[in-house]
């Protein structure tokens, strides 16, 4: 299954990357590690754009502006485009391609299934997905919707939009709220699960076939602190793993099959319950996380290094190291850990280089830096960190996360703790307070 290539194959190509997010510096890296020349564009200032100030080259332009891009991917002789781990720029990346001739991740249908929620919802239903029972707006507004419901934006990005209403007056506050956020305007309300585990999966497909990365449970934060729709921590493999492989596994590789993916990377989330997972929101792109870079450095499967040679060369057989059983991850526990803060502006943040300096730590994500402002919107707006770590001993759980937080220090510009929804493993469950 692993393939060799020629060490300088890819030396010099030019690669555009869409969207220059601190999770893009690991495919600019590994661009860079295959000899490959990157350019990221944005509309940010390059200080303001991690990957941007580690590229070769950065372009300040928009990711929808569409014709400006090619026509600068013509002028500066571009061989390959790519997005990897950023909802904005799913459909202008497949246009690019389409438009330039190059190599691309999904058809422009597949990106409308994968990227439109209600899209997905009625695709999947008709091809052997459980999916979150849903109503309309005026099944909602006129008391027919079994509340409480979830409202969010039919076509948006990091959580922003969302609200869990009780009543039809909250719902139709929510629902103008959420066409705000919503690319295309729409709404989508389903049934709120919360009884229920949520859960994430994503699998890189090589040449049409699915690989399984990850499979986890994700934990979201309290109604206290206004963050429980915002994941602030995921365990892979979930619990529930061999479940998952008996009763759904197969219906997603059967989903994919009927859409006829035949490389790249797709997430999709949803709630677990005995196996059986009732989805709600998909994506044809890696998360939006450094799992990745931990899968690579536990496995040897490199995700970022195969979509960077696919970009450049249209090769769907691409691949870096054996992605066959990597959700299994050994044996081990993989864990994504987000640090949510406070309203207010961080004067401090402290403990970092001990925390990195644990061979259990693999990745840190600095998504907020000190003097940044902090403004309380109950989404990734409030994640000041995120860490990826890698416990061989799923025992070690109860241990890292007491570690984490208590190394961890984020203070105001007044020395006050600022960090909230911390995590904790008691008992046998995860706890977040």
């Amino acid at each position: 299954m692993p393939s060799t290539y020629p060490p300088d194959e890819l030396k010099g190509k030019k690669l555009l990357l869409l969207a220059g997010a601190d999770p893009h510096r690991k495919v600019v890296d590994a661009a860079h590690e295959l000899g490959v020349y990157v350019i990221v564009a944005d509309y940010l200032p390059d200080e303001e754009s991690p990957a941007k100030l580690i590229a070769d080259e950065s372009w300040l332009v928009n990711v929808f502006d569409v014709d400006e891009l090619v026509d600068r991917c013509r002028e500066a002789g571009v061989e390959g485009v790519l997005n990897f781990c950023s909802d904005a720029p799913q459909v202008p990346y497949q246009k690019i391609c389409e438009k330039l001739g190059f190599p691309c991740f999904g058809t422009a249908e597949q990106f409308a299934v994968l990227s439109e929620k209600r899209s997905f919802r009625a695709y999947a239903k008709e091809h052997g997905l459980l999916i979150v029972p849903s109503y309309t707006v005026e099944e909602a507004l006129e008391g027919e919707a079994d509340y409480p419901v979830f409202v969010k934006p039919s076509c948006g990005r990091g959580s922003r939009g969302q609200a869990i209403c009780q009543t039809t007056a909250e719902a139709q506050e929510a629902i103008a709220a959420a066409r705000e956020f919503s690319l295309d305007g729409e709404v989508v309300i389903e049934k709120y699960m919360g009884a229920y585990q949520d859960f994430g999966s994503s699998y890189f497909i090589i040449d049409s076939v699915p690989y399984l990365m990850k499979v986890g449970d994700r934990f979201l934060g309290t109604k206290e602190e206004g963050m429980d729709r915002q994941q602030v921590m995921n365990v892979s493999p979930t619990d529930q793993i061999e479940r998952y492989l008996e009763k759904t596994d197969p219906r997603v590789r059967s989903f994919l099959s009927d859409l006829g993916i035949r490389f790249g990377a797709l997430f999709l989330q949803g709630f677990i319950d005995g196996g059986d997972v009732y989805y709600y929101d998909p994506g044809l792109r890696m998360p939006g996380s450094d799992f990745d870079v931990m899968i690579r450095n536990v496995t040897g499967f490199d995700s970022m290094k195969s979509a960077v040679r696919f970009a450049l060369t249209g090769d769907e057989t691409s691949c870096f190291g054996d992605p066959r059983d990597a959700f299994r991850l050994k044996g081990g526990k993989g864990v994504i850990l987000a640090i949510d803060v406070r309203p207010g502006t961080i004067g401090a943040i402290e403990g970092l280089d001990v925390l990195m300096a644990d061979p259990r730590s693999h990745c840190l994500s600095e998504r907020h830096r000190v003097g940044d402002v902090i403004q309380k919107t109950g989404d990734v707006g409030q994640r000041a960190l995120e860490i990826i770590a890698y416990l061989p001993n799923k025992d070690d759980l109860a241990d890292y996360l007491q570690f984490a937080f208590d190394t961890i220090r984020i203070l105001d510009v007044e020395g006050e703790d600022m960090v909230i929804c911390r995590a904790s493993y008691e008992n046998g469950s995860i706890q977040i307070r």
